[in-house]
């Protein structure tokens, strides 16, 4: 300690309230309102310890209580992460960040003179304008971290503004190797920024030829799939312009021994197959058996190892090999999984640094007929792919590069991946 004066700061607690909504999770926000802080942006439900005989969970319970009128047990406390934060003004604080997933009660504004709105958004169409420390907040809730720190500099905006983001996530005890650097954020920025634009207008859009299912249940999409492929019927197969890209632009590293990729979405393995022609030990992964038993009962194409996982909910960090994959690839699949940011920067953390991930999708631009079935290369270094155009895919092998669509302006922002320890989750496995 300097000086004979200790140093204290102000705790804060945050509700990050989740529930299921039609396209997926949804938080609970509140605009303020009055004479309040950061009066007309989006904040979470939150408040202070009324004194220190009052602990940071029992806090939470209360000030959900008073400004939304639901009741929380207790035990439904989850930690999420704890913020420590600087405002532009210079004043600092530490934030804990509840999730909390059970009440008793409808959420309802309590406090109408510090409170003019409350409502449910998806986690990936979040309101403007947000109080940058509650968007830092829920960022890094997100990403999966434990902590982070968010000092904004004099002259910051209140609200949140990404060109002034001062968000860093600070790494878990045994999470191993670095966080992943701005290339990453900016690659899956870039893969998933446009196909969020079309889908956020509306649910879902079926794959052509492909079942009807009941998009809100992961098993019903799982056992519709699986029907869909145990019938006989596939999807869209490789069009010509797919395989020149990926005979092209995927081939192996030179001098690697066993180069390694991995199919996320696999069907019935005609990518798989591919890959493992071009030399790759290649594994294929989907969460419809039907599919996987389709692909490993293949024969003339390659030998490749298919694993029966959900990439919504599974990890696929034990497929990994101890370096990291060489390539992945995502094909027709990614438009339809739910919280695509955070699977596309999962995926990316398993990648060598090195390494390569690939977004092949049809809902690149709003569904141009001359961006179907292409894909861009987007290196480390900025560049400006021309839309609509493989001319500009890079022929360099950058670190970490993939193949996707330039984004559009205002596109969500991408959530940061941090080097979390990994969950292990049961795989079915088949060759």
């Amino acid at each position: 300690m300097s000086g004979t004066t200790r140093h204290t700061e102000p705790i804060d607690v945050h509700l990050i309230a989740v529930r299921e909504g039609e396209t997926g999770p949804e938080v609970l926000l509140s605009r303020r309102a009055g004479t309040v802080y950061a009066a007309g942006c989006w904040h979470l439900p939150s408040g202070h310890l009324d004194g220190p005989y009052e602990d940071v969970a029992v806090a939470l319970v209360r000030e959900t209580r008073e400004e939304t009128g639901v009741r929380v047990d207790p035990d439904d406390v989850h930690a999420a992460v704890t913020v420590h934060h600087r405002a532009p003004g210079g004043s600092a604080r530490v934030g804990f960040f509840f999730e909390v997933r059970r009440w008793n009660g409808t959420p309802k504004i309590m406090e109408p003179e510090v409170c003019d709105a409350m409502e449910w958004f998806p986690f990936d169409a979040l309101p403007e304008p947000m109080v940058a420390y509650c968007r830092a907040g829920l960022d890094a809730y997100l990403a999966g971290a434990r902590m982070a720190v968010h000092f904004q500099e004099p002259g910051d905006p209140i609200a949140y503004d990404p060109k002034a983001d001062r968000l860093r996530l600070v790494r878990a005890a045994g999470s191993g190797g670095p966080l992943p650097g701005p290339a990453v954020e900016a690659f899956a920025e870039r893969a998933v920024g446009r196909i969020a634009e079309r889908i956020h207008a509306g649910p879902p859009p079926p794959v052509p030829g492909g079942p009807s299912v009941d998009t809100t249940s992961t098993t019903s999409t799982a056992q519709s799939w699986s029907d869909h492929y145990a019938s006989g019927r596939d999807i869209k197969p490789l069009s010509d312009a797919e395989t020149v890209i990926v005979r092209e632009r995927l081939v192996p590293p030179v001098g690697r021994e066993e180069p390694r990729a991995l199919d996320v979405c696999c069907g019935t393995g005609e990518l798989a197959g591919l890959l493992a022609d071009l030399g790759y030990r290649v594994d294929g992964v989907d969460h419809a058996q039907g599919a996987i038993d389709r692909a490993s009962a293949e024969t003339g194409r390659p030998p490749v190892t298919y694993h029966c996982v959900d990439v919504t909910s599974g990890d696929l960090g034990p497929l990994a090999p101890a370096d990291g994959f060489d390539l992945i690839t995502i094909r027709r699949s990614l438009a339809h999984l739910g919280d695509r940011t955070r699977i596309v920067a999962e995926l990316a953390g398993l990648l060598r640094p090195d390494g390569t991930l690939c977004v092949i999708t049809p809902h690149a631009d709003r569904f141009p007929q001359s961006l179907r079935a292409s894909a861009w290369t987007i290196p480390r270094s900025p560049c400006s792919p021309t839309a609509g155009s493989t001319r500009n895919v890079s022929r360099r092998r950058t670190a970490p590069s993939c193949c996707c669509a330039d984004p559009a302006p205002g596109r969500p922002r991408i959530r940061r991946s941090c080097g979390r320890r990994r969950r292990r989750w049961p795989v079915s496995r088949s060759s």
